[in-house]
């Protein structure tokens, strides 16, 4: 996946860049939710400054689109998984304790979420300093 932008600061071998968002993010499901959060269509992006660029300079940045489907997984299949098993195992655990089976349901499920968005989290933070997971300033344009 790439994107084009200008960069609005350097620090040491990383760089600033501010990018409008577009083509990668008008085919993404949750690109309405981002513009909303985000607060609109640009956005400063922390990328490794490999082509040497300089402040003013226009861009391209890159990031693998393996490492951009595994952090879609995570972030989107991971949680929903663990709220369905959650679900799945708190209805059990209802039924096998005689305790009402859709309050153990809802009790599991939202425990089963807030877990996985914690390990979801702390995954993230360990993968920020990756290569393979940050965004590299591939040429000046």
């Amino acid at each position: 996946m790439h994107e084009e932008g200008c960069i609005s600061a350097v620090n040491g071998g990383m760089a600033e860049v501010r990018v409008v968002r577009g083509t990668a993010c008008d085919g993404c499901a949750s690109s309405g939710a981002c513009k909303t959060l985000g607060g609109g269509k640009e956005m400063v992006v922390e990328a490794i400054n490999a082509a040497g660029a300089g402040i003013g300079d226009r861009v391209r940045i890159e990031i693998p689109s393996s490492s951009v489907a595994w952090m879609a997984f995570m972030v989107y299949l991971i949680p929903v998984l663990a709220l369905v098993l959650g679900a799945i195992l708190g209805t059990e655990a209802g039924a096998a304790l005689s305790l009402d089976p859709e309050l153990c349901a809802l009790g599991a499920s939202l425990t089963g979420f807030t877990v996985a968005f914690l390990v979801v989290r702390r995954i993230g933070q360990s993968l920020a300093g990756r290569r393979d997971y940050t965004p590299v300033i591939s040429r000046v344009l």
